[in-house]
């Protein structure tokens, strides 16, 4: 009969022989002794017995050392595939159809061109040497005590003595789909077994013991590729009894991702007793081979390494741990954990290029040579969305740009670490022993000394404020220094509002630092119109939002220096940072600055040759800070009420040393009248000089320039012009408040005098104004008087009349007044006055009115006085507003109705 798709199974209790025989092409017949015998059923065509044995492997759930026990739940196991062996008839050959004809073509079976013997869990063994068979017995073996031995086949390479099963050192290459694990771990992960096949396909493995039975395979296998440089996997010991693993070692080589450490990862799973039973327990100790890497070396790192702006990494610790790897690359980051179950963190000295260095901690992965030199975008990718915006603490002082690094040197808080992909082809990372990713500088929490500095903060300073928030800027990444200026971002802007004394006195710069440039050292307002377009003052002082109203540079306390400059003259204040011999910081602003000619303001003319300079240097060793500032402004004027008074100044210099008083040097060319005052300076002209000119009295706190121009007497005739002085003066405060000028005539406490005959007056004028406003004071009084004297009585009369006004820039005080006064004296004895005093004044919107009448009598020894006063106020009043006249609907309706009638229908 064909015995093609039948299936024939061998079953013997007593010694577990299982086998199930499928056949192709195969014709059941008998011989001549009436035996039945197998033979080719088509002589043409080749014929097979196929052996099909059970499931020889299986996959356990192993307890990863640190992890919780597995207990009464453990209950991960997948049994693997069958193992099948083919046997091919010789031409005319007749295979007797027992038990003990079957089991001896076993003997020479072989295995199928597309499968080997999975005696491991997806792991496919495939004999390299050609002469191999299977040692097993046919017959039945049962001792004299009754006890059957499980029925097994062996393989082996070495035929040996008949009937005795010899030990072989089988080379074995092996395969595997590299199937997933439905739980944690396992003995082999899906990386360790991509690397055995990796492994064997440079040198086979040995097999030491290769055996199958009913109820599992009985492997003991070695491997030994240490000195193959590019494998993976270094050693490779699995034993395993009837399908169950008991000792599974591996030794693999690999990187610490993303730094390029050369590490090795040695784990080892063995077969313990529990109070549950014989279960898997597995441990790892990882291992740092090579604790320097020098990135000067590395080759297709992106943007010529400007990303992570160090030339060498040191790894200090940890150099041996114990870890669990948790995950396999292909399924994702394959951490390294600590046994308690917390990411390892891998402390880390990176060497700039100027020969600072960082210390930090961050975590990492481990990546095998399987994986190493190939494409890593899905571990970058995993690896900076997990840390590319952790920040981990970091000690140290480093230089973001290489090709300045004097210039960009900050000490570190923290910093993120990520990581980026190197492009660059397999083979040429592969002979430079180099893993396809570098690692790359995140943001980074740095002190920027050019800020702290000038608000005279150490490092060691309780009082320092939060450190900036760095990053590195893109154009910068992709283009150099040279061709951005711009080198990092801020991530939040920070206002540096440095005081009017740390400029030198002159001016107030508060800034809103968005970003770093080699050329400047800070960067204020917006980044790309400054690396567009350069200095923009109106770009390079706008704040962000979040600062809110941060006050404009000014000049003199009250003058915006954005409208004093110019956009295509001048250069952006610059902010710099260096190292001083005994270790410590220097840092430096200087700006040197011609302003917009022209008058500003209606106060300050600007000519051509205007020129800003200031300067401060500060320098920092330990708690101690040593500054110098200096401001100057050369060649400008200031002029109030268009010009009446004009003060020439051809140098305003300022210069402060640290804690000691500051020192003022400023000259004062000219201080004149201009405009409608111009006959006053023509006048100064004619009248004699006071010896020391214009009066100039400088303090700490300020500067004032004045000028008083006294008239001497001037009798004409019938007039007389008594005691008029014209005087005026500027205030330069040095403490951030504004510019103050005042100009007077005569003054309150020695008013000026007019009399033309009987006839007289006086009063004073006083103008002083300053950014916010203007404030006027003036008086003006006139009046006459005259006397009779008939010698038995005599009598005398005077009348006054004047007026008052103030004005401080909001409210307006007027007042005007009448006094008149008169007298009579008779012979001594009787006297007579009377005083008549009128007021109007005006407070606010009402107008008020007083008089006062005073009569005083005496007659010899009798005296007596009486006052009558009134006063009487006018409002001006206001109109009642709707809420008022109509408080609720009823008013409003009774209004309403009342004109009703007269609505035509």
């Amino acid at each position: 009969m064909i015995m093609d798709g039948v299936v024939v199974r061998l079953l013997r209790p007593d010694d577990m022989l299982v086998l199930n025989l499928e056949f192709d092409n195969i014709l059941k017949s008998v011989d001549a002794m009436d035996v039945p015998v197998l033979i080719a059923a088509d002589s043409r065509s080749p014929a097979f017995i196929h052996f099909v044995f059970q499931p020889q492997s299986c996959l356990e759930q192993v307890e990863v050392e640190g992890d919780s026990p597995l207990g009464s739940s453990y209950a991960g196991i997948r049994f693997g595939g069958s193992v099948g062996l083919l046997y091919e008839f010789q031409r005319g050959q007749a295979v007797p159809y027992t038990l003990a004809g079957l089991l001896g073509c076993l003997t020479r079976a072989t295995l199928p061109s597309s499968s080997g013997l999975e005696c491991v869990w997806d792991l496919r063994l495939c004999p390299v040497a050609p002469d191999i068979h299977w040692e097993h017995t046919a017959a039945l073996e049962t001792s004299s005590v009754g006890v059957t031995p499980l029925w097994q086949t062996r393989l082996t390479g070495d035929a040996g003595p008949a009937g005795v099963v010899s030990g072989s050192r089988l080379p074995m290459r092996a395969q595997t789909d590299a199937r997933p694990l439905r739980f944690r771990a396992s003995s082999l992960s899906p990386d360790r077994r991509r690397d055995i096949e990796a492994a064997t396909a440079e040198r086979p493995l040995l097999a030491r013991e290769v055996t199958l039975s009913a109820l599992g395979a009985t492997v003991d296998l070695c491997g030994d590729w240490n000195d193959l440089t590019h494998v993976t996997l270094k050693a490779y010991r699995h034993r395993a009894v009837i399908g169950r693993d008991q000792s599974v070692a591996t030794v693999a080589r690999g990187y610490l991702f993303p730094f390029g450490f050369s590490v090795q990862l040695d784990t080892r799973t063995e077969r313990v007793s529990t109070p549950y039973g014989a279960q898997l327990r597995q441990e790892s100790l990882f291992t740092v081979l090579e604790t320097e890497v020098d990135l000067t070396r590395a080759v297709g790192v992106p943007w010529s390494g400007r990303a992570f702006p160090f030339r060498r990494l040191v790894l200090h610790a940890p150099l041996t741990q114990r870890v669990v790897v948790t995950e396999d690359l292909a399924a994702g980051i394959p951490w390294i954990d600590s046994t308690a179950g917390v990411r390892v963190l891998f402390t880390i000295c990176a060497e700039d290029h100027a020969g600072g260095s960082v210390m930090f901690s961050a975590p990492g992965a481990f990546v095998s040579l399987a994986y190493a030199y190939g494409d890593l975008g899905a571990a970058v990718g995993g690896y900076d969305a997990a840390c590319g915006e952790a920040a981990v603490p970091a000690t140290g002082r480093i230089a973001l740009v290489a090709d300045a690094p004097e210039s960009s040197v900050f000490d570190v808080v923290a910093l993120c670490v990520g990581a980026l992909r190197v492009e660059a082809p397999h083979d040429t990372l592969r002979d430079a022993g180099q893993l396809a990713a570098v690692p790359s500088l995140g943001r980074v929490s740095a002190r920027v000394p050019a800020i702290e500095a000038f608000q005279g903060l150490t490092p060691s300073d309780a009082a320092a404020p939060e450190p900036a928030l760095l990053e590195l800027d893109g154009t910068y990444l992709m283009n150099g220094v040279e061709q951005t200026d711009v080198y990092a971002r801020l991530i939040k802007q920070v206002a540096f509002t440095p005081p009017v004394s740390g400029v030198g006195g002159v001016a107030s710069l508060p800034m809103p630092v968005a970003g770093l440039a080699r050329s400047v050292g800070v960067v204020g307002g917006d980044l790309d119109a400054f690396r567009s377009a350069g200095f923009d003052p109106a770009a390079f002082f706008r704040p962000a939002a979040h600062l809110g109203a941060l006050p404009l540079p000014q000049l003199f306390g009250f003058l915006s220096l954005t409208e004093l400059l110019s956009t295509s003259i001048g250069a952006a204040p610059r902010l710099t940072t260096g190292k001083l011999p005994d270790g410590g910081m220097i840092a430096t602003m200087t700006w040197h600055t011609p302003l917009r000619a022209g008058v500003h303001h209606q106060f300050l003319r600007v000519l051509p040759e205007t020129m800003l300079d200031l300067s401060c240097t500060t320098a920092i060793d330990g708690r101690s800070v040593r500054s110098e500032t200096c401001g100057e402004l050369r060649s400008f004027a200031l002029e109030f009420a268009g010009g009446a008074l004009v003060v020439d100044i051809a140098r305003f210099a300022f210069t402060a040393h640290g804690a000691g008083p500051p020192l003022l040097d400023v000259a004062v060319t000219n201080v004149g009248f201009g405009g409608g005052l111009a006959f006053l300076d023509a006048l100064r002209r004619l009248l004699p000089t006071p010896p020391s000119g214009p009066r100039v009295v400088v303090t700490a706190t300020g500067i004032e320039v004045s000028h008083t121009l006294a008239v001497p007497s001037v009798p004409m005739g019938m007039f007389l012009l008594q005691n008029l002085a014209v005087s005026a003066s500027v205030l330069l405060p040095l403490d951030g408040r504004p510019v103050r000028t005042r100009f007077a005539i005569s003054s309150r406490a020695n008013p000026f005098l007019v009399t033309v005959s009987a006839f007289g007056g006086g009063g004073f004028v006083t103008l002083c104004g300053d950014p916010a406003g203007v404030e006027v004071e003036a008086q003006l009084e006139f009046g006459a008087a005259a006397s009779l004297d008939l010698g038995v009585a005599s009598a005398s009369v005077s009348i006054t009349a004047g007026i008052y006004m103030r004005w401080d820039g909001q409210q307006v005080v007027l007042a005007g007044f009448f006094r008149a006064v008169g007298e009579l004296d008779v012979l001594g004895l009787v006297h007579v006055s009377v005083e008549i005093y009128l007021q109007l004044c005006i407070e606010g919107s009402d107008v008020v009115g007083a008089a006062r009448i005073t009569v005083r009598a005496r007659v010899l020894f009798f005296s007596e006085s009486f006052t009558f006063s009134v006063e009487r106020r006018f409002s001006g009043g206001a109109d009642p507003t709707f809420d008022v006249m109509f408080p609720s609907q009823d008013p409003w309706r009774l209004r309403c109705a009342a004109y009703a009638p007269l609505v035509r229908s």
